[in-house]
């Protein structure tokens, strides 16, 4: 069963800002291949590109057909577009910007930034991927 394209708003405490489908016109290069645990990632259904709430910085998320997570990474915004394009060819032209939020969404994304990044110094992410 197919889900929706548009993702929700916010996907693992980032907020959605461009994603795609992983097919239909692109390509699975396996020139970039993700590790979960000792194990590659097949290629996935979904891809976005998101904006951290706790730091800002941006993430590649690698997403089944129901947007959840597989698998991140974090990078510049241009190392992400550039990231993903890398691993599915043809997929920037695929991307589509996530619709404009309303207020309400506006307000609850401020306040779950708020309580994460209060949250933040307890919970450390470790973005080593050699760590065991």
């Amino acid at each position: 069963m197919d889900t929706k394209l548009e993702p929700p708003v916010v996907i693992d405490s980032a907020r959605v800002l461009l994603y795609a489908k992983a097919a239909d016109g692109t390509s699975y290069t396996g020139r970039r291949i993700m590790l979960v645990g000792e194990k590659p990632l097949d290629p996935s259904a979904r891809l976005a590109i998101c904006e951290d709430l706790i730091e800002g910085a941006f993430r590649l998320m690698e997403c089944d057909a129901s947007w959840n997570v597989l698998a991140a990474s974090f990078h510049s915004s241009i190392e992400a577009k550039a990231s993903a394009e890398d691993t599915y060819a043809g997929i920037s032209p695929k991307s589509l910007e996530h619709r404009e939020l309303t207020e309400q969404e506006c307000r609850e994304i401020a306040e779950l930034r708020e309580s994460l990044r209060i949250l933040a110094p307890e919970h450390p992410i470790d973005r080593d991927p050699h760590a065991a």
